[in-house]
């Protein structure tokens, strides 16, 4: 239990508010991948994140981190060398829904980083988060 002044704190800068994560990783041979299998979602259109005006990801990428401006670390970020990073978007209101990036990792491994609208977190009450 956190102490009167550790609960101040945590509340005043939103330490005591997580993000809903979910992590899971899955092991296979890559010929036993078949991407045509999943269910497809007629709600969103996916789009290369070079085909879509930066600023929608940025609006996209601050809901996820609770306004922590993450502009520098996206862009050198989707500009790896061998990877592959596409955005989710709404057909009903053109906003980016999500976005997901494939890349290279050592020892032939293949890295693959999720974000949806399903881990949205809302601001405290009082507004501030450490940023």
């Amino acid at each position: 239990m956190l102490s009167d002044t550790g609960a101040k704190y945590a509340e005043e800068y939103g330490f005591c508010h997580f993000l809903n994560w979910q992590s899971w990783s899955l092991v296979a041979k890559s010929a036993d991948v078949r991407p045509e299998r999943l269910d497809n979602d007629s709600s969103v259109v996916l789009k290369d994140w070079r085909e879509v005006p930066f600023q929608k990801l940025l609006t996209f990428d601050l809901k996820q981190t609770a306004d922590i401006d993450r502009s520098m670390y996206l862009r050198e970020a989707l500009r790896l060398p061998e990877s592959v990073a596409k955005l989710a978007i709404s057909k009903e209101t053109g906003e980016v829904v999500g976005m997901c990036q494939a890349r290279h990792l050592m020892s032939r491994r293949i890295g693959i980083s999720l974000f949806g609208a399903g881990t949205l977190v809302k601001k405290p009450s009082n507004g501030k988060f450490l940023t």
